[in-house]
């Protein structure tokens, strides 16, 4: 079962909140981590992110514990912290494959490395003290494949022309833990397909990312219940 599956309790926040987000600051690279230890250090000095919440859309790095750093940083200055893996959050390394780690195993282990920095990855209700609230729900996905470029007279899959498909190892498409009855219910998913040659390990993929959400928004997606119509007092009728 992977981190992040369920409702995360709602927290209140006190005075003004304002929602930021950011994605792909790649923080393996010197520069980039150098530039986000600048922004936390005038976040610290003036304190005026402390009532506002931070959503991180991916794409932090590959490496874990820099996944942890990043976000704890992020952590100290907001109030609170959002984050969904991206896709080069879960490449492999040719180190971490030849210790048998997939990309299943990398996206749990990103995420445990979110929690440890104090970042949430469930979908969580912030209430002001003002009364009003937003809801924000961090949704895991992958591309199923059928995105495709026409070259010319050959057809090139855009998959195979990206890092992601020589990085990242999802196997069968399937985590190894994974349940029939989840294989069932990814199966009843099919994404809108124009080939064929799509590779099916993408669409398992894609297809068990669905399911994960599904579950984790069971709350969004319950029915709201119907209200009868006032009945008119008096026994009359209303007319137009």
């Amino acid at each position: 079962k992977a981190p992040g599956v369920g409702w995360e309790s709602d927290k209140r926040v006190e005075g003004w909140m304002r929602v930021w987000a950011v994605s792909d600051i790649h923080v393996d690279f010197p520069k980039n981590a150098a530039f986000l230890e600048r922004l936390v250090s005038h976040g610290r000095l003036h304190g005026e992110y402390q009532n506002d919440v931070l959503i991180v859309a991916g794409d932090v790095s590959h490496v874990s514990n820099d996944v942890e750093w990043a976000l704890g940083e992020f952590k100290t200055i907001f109030g609170h912290v959002f984050y969904c893996p991206g896709n080069h959050d879960v490449w492999v390394t040719k180190t971490e494959a030849r210790q048998g780690l997939t990309s299943w195993g990398k996206f749990t282990k990103i995420l445990e490395s979110a929690h440890k920095a104090g970042a949430l990855t469930k979908p969580t209700t912030l209430e002001t003290y003002t009364g009003r609230s937003v809801t924000i729900v961090p949704l895991f996905s992958w591309y199923d494949g059928s995105l495709q470029i026409d070259c010319e007279d050959e057809e090139y899959n855009a998959y195979d022309l990206c890092t992601d498909s020589h990085m990242c190892r999802w196997g069968n498409g399937y985590p190894q833990n994974a349940e029939k009855d989840t294989k069932r219910q990814q199966q009843q998913h099919k994404p809108s397909m124009s080939r064929n040659n799509i590779p099916p390990h993408l669409v398992n993929v894609a297809n068990f990312f669905h399911t994960l959400n599904t579950k984790n928004c069971q709350k969004l997606l319950a029915p709201i219940p119907l209200v009868p119509p006032p009945t008119a007092q008096g026994g009359g009728t209303l007319s137009g």
